[in-house]
């Protein structure tokens, strides 16, 4: 069963990478955890590849899933709200 499972998987990978390079509009891969959403932001937005013209495409590491819309949406909001924290902190020791 984890066998049809894997292919599943694995055949899914493919046509995600199939779809991004025939598409005519290039995306900005994002490959970040849910415990480091800020790193991961930064890691993707020093990369010399990134374009702010273009979207993003989010991957939360060990999920499936392709994005659609959702996971960046939830990857800008959990930034938001990461960013903000981190702010909070830093003012209250001033």
């Amino acid at each position: 069963m984890s066998y049809v499972s894997l292919q599943a998987v694995d055949a899914e990978m493919i046509l995600l990478n199939l779809r991004q390079q025939t598409n005519e509009e290039q995306h900005n891969i994002v490959n970040v955890t849910r415990t480091k959403i800020l790193e991961g932001a930064m890691r993707c937005f020093g990369k010399d590849t990134f374009d702010e013209k273009n979207p993003l495409n989010v991957r939360f590491v060990g999920e499936r899933g392709i994005d659609t819309g959702g996971p960046s949406r939830e990857f800008m909001t959990m930034g938001s709200e990461e960013h903000t924290s981190e702010l909070q902190s830093h003012s209250d020791l001033v």
